[in-house]
């Protein structure tokens, strides 16, 4: 609370004072307030009511159906439904008030003049709440045929929906109805703004604080065909190819009722074909000994024991090829060529290069305006000593300016499976990732931050002393990044073996990210997110996992440890984070190999998986929610049942 003049409030020898807690009934004093003059309640905004939901409570129910019918021995029809429920629900703060005026007329305002109050109700005036409910519905009919000269073709269609709707409970601010309940002289129509417990009749109380209501409507309908086949025989082997076509158009609908109806609509279309070349091959091949590998995966085509091999491609090369449509967007084509060389029937050597090209969805280009306030979120202003934003407005907004994504990926890669060590599998592959105009809904901080660097998100009233002038609104909206370049290895070791008749497993595998660097907008100077947590993309050195398994029929369990390497907190901050190991353990009973009698059921599987045995909780980091979202669980050790059954 504070003097709407900026001078001493009477009685008090500061302009500001804390809000004391009061009992139900209590009208405050003058006194009231006096051991905390001069002190500002710095206590979290979520303190009132229940918090903030970190997860939302959910129930989720799913029905998926698949079959097909054989007409004859070339052709066949198929189709799939699937059905979808999901439901989410969460109470969360009190309701809000920011830096509000409370005129003297107000009975429960002590101090004979106008004041400012920023608090949070009571959880017995109500609270913030959210809920969500979505019905998701996909049907696809389709047709195989063989053609002959192995040419085969499938083509289908499919339509899927989404409906729901979603309510923000006691968002929704009516200023005229709050400014009168402020300024009442009756008791019985004011609000008061003081008290910890009943502020005002629930009837004043929904006057001002009403919900939020939101109908969301999606349809997207899609056809698709391919044909694929040995288009010519070279005298390394045929040349297979796939080539196809698609079509489909989205439409996205948004109704607020009775404020705004938003909605979109986009069709696109694509061609494309892969072709896989054989460069070499081998003639027979004469081995020796015993082949002791367990699930071999280079070389599939090998049997064990004495004797000729049969030939093997020794190189093929893969080339493929995309050209997109899109009716806001216009067109892209992209492209992907790969190398495979075996140098010995235990050794692959491979390389990889690729574009990519992806337009922003609908849900980012039509967006309704939503008003939030600077206090929910947090803010700063550097350019004013980073002094809190207070009553200013963030405006959740679209952005007409919003491009598409364009990347390039590359790789270089080699897999050994050693004839000695028979199930034994070691794979390195390097990676390098370039992404330029990646589409990001960052924090309104970053924002604040890089004002220069976004022109236009952040509305500034006059300049006063020499000083910018105070934020009055900053944009929440989607931007394209100048881009983001990563690079890294992946590192794989795998030994399986039988014995005791069971299969065993024993797996490495780990990433090593050596280059993670992000230029925020375009001619902004490149920052190094390598190990340093950031709001929108970095990644840490180091992540890893060891498994320890066994299958045995019917049955398999499994033990999988999960590293994070070091990295530090935000900046300005240097908290030291990670360097930490994840237990899960799984296990699995397939019932009908277990001796069960299941008339008409196929296969009927039940697992079971206990994640984060150790029950480690997410380290403290300097941010809302207060612990990284992108590396961590709230909900420490957890337990997971799931039942499958095959008709």
């Amino acid at each position: 609370m504070s003097s709407a003049t900026g001078a001493n409030l009477p009685g008090l020898n500061s302009s500001f004072a804390g809000l004391p807690v009061l009992g139900e009934g209590v009208v405050p004093t003058v006194g009231s307030f006096a051991a905390t003059a001069g002190q500002a309640n710095l206590c979290n905004s979520a303190a009132n009511g229940h918090g903030t939901a970190l997860v939302h409570g959910s129930e989720n129910f799913a029905l998926h159906a698949a079959g097909e019918r054989q007409f004859g021995a070339n052709w066949s029809l198929f189709g799939e439904v699937t059905l979808a429920r999901d439901r989410l629900r969460a109470e969360q703060s009190g309701l809000l008030l920011s830096n509000v005026l409370v005129p003297a007329s107000n009975p429960y305002n002590p101090f004979g003049e106008a004041v400012r109050v920023t608090t949070r109700l009571g959880a017995v005036n109500g609270a913030e709440t959210f809920s969500r409910d979505t019905d998701f519905k996909r049907l696809l009919v389709g047709a195989r045929a063989e053609l002959g000269a192995g040419w085969d073709a499938e083509a289908s269609v499919s339509t899927t929906r989404d409906d729901g709707d979603r309510v923000f409970a006691n968002t929704l601010v009516n200023s005229a109805a709050r400014t009168a309940a402020l300024a009442a002289a009756s008791p019985g129509a004011a609000l008061n703004p003081f008290t910890n417990g009943r502020a005002a009749s629930d009837e004043v109380l929904r006057a001002i604080w009403t919900d939020s209501l939101r109908d969301n409507h999606g349809r997207k309908d899609q056809f698709s065909a391919f044909v694929r086949g040995p288009v010519l025989t070279l005298p390394t082997g045929p040349v297979d190819l796939i080539a196809g076509a698609e079509g489909a158009r989205d439409r996205y609908l948004s109704i607020t009722p009775g404020t705004y109806n938003i909605g979109g609509s986009r069709t696109n279309s694509a061609v494309y074909g892969e072709a896989r070349v054989p460069l070499w091959r081998t003639g027979a091949e004469r081995r020796s000994g015993a082949d002791s590998s367990v699930d071999s995966g280079v070389d599939s085509g090998m049997g064990g024991g004495m004797g000729s091999g049969p030939s093997r491609d020794a190189a093929v090369l893969t080339l493929a090829a995309r050209r997109d449509h899109y009716s806001d967007f216009g067109s892209a084509g992209t492209y992907q060529a790969g190398l495979e060389v075996r140098p010995t029937r235990t050794t692959l050597l491979r390389a990889s290069t690729a574009t990519s090209f992806k337009p922003p969805t609908l849900l980012q280009t039509h967006i309704n305006d939503e008003t939030f306030t600077t206090d929910d979120f947090g803010l700063v202003d550097p350019a004013r000593g980073n002094a809190p934003i207070v009553g200013g407005e963030v405006l959740r907004t679209a952005n007409a300016a919003l491009g598409p994504e364009k990347g390039r990926a590359y790789s270089l890669g080699a897999v050994w499976e050693p004839e000695w060590a028979g199930g034994t599998r070691m794979a390195l592959t390097a990676w390098r990732v370039k992404i330029n105009g990646l589409i990001s809904l960052p924090w309104p901080q970053v924002f604040l931050d890089n004002e220069a660097l976004f022109p236009g998100l952040v509305v500034r009233g006059a300049s006063v002393g020499g000083l910018p002038g105070e934020v009055t609104r900053v944009l929440a909206t989607e931007v394209n990044f100048g881009g983001v370049d990563t690079a890294g290895a992946d590192m794989e070791l795998t030994h399986a073996w039988r014995a005791a008749g069971a299969k065993w497993t024993m797996s490495a595998s780990a990433t090593r990210t050596t280059r993670y660097e992000v230029v925020v907008a375009p001619n902004a100077p490149v920052e190094d997110r390598l190990a340093r947590r950031a709001t929108d993309f970095w990644s840490p050195k180091w992540k890893g996992r060891v498994f320890a398994g066994v299958d045995k029929g019917s049955w398999s369990l499994g033990l999988t440890a999960r590293y994070l390497g070091a990295y530090r907190d935000m900046a300005p901050s240097e908290r030291s984070l990670g360097n930490r190991w994840v237990y899960d353990l799984a296990a699995t009973l397939d019932l009908r190999r277990a001796g069960l009698r299941l008339p008409g059921v196929k296969s009927a599987q039940v697992g079971v998986s206990v994640v984060n045995l150790g029950n480690q909780l997410p380290e403290f980091v300097a941010a809302s929610p207060y612990y990284d979202l992108t590396q961590a669980d709230w909900r420490g050790r957890y337990a997971n049942l799931h039942v499958s059954v095959n008709w």
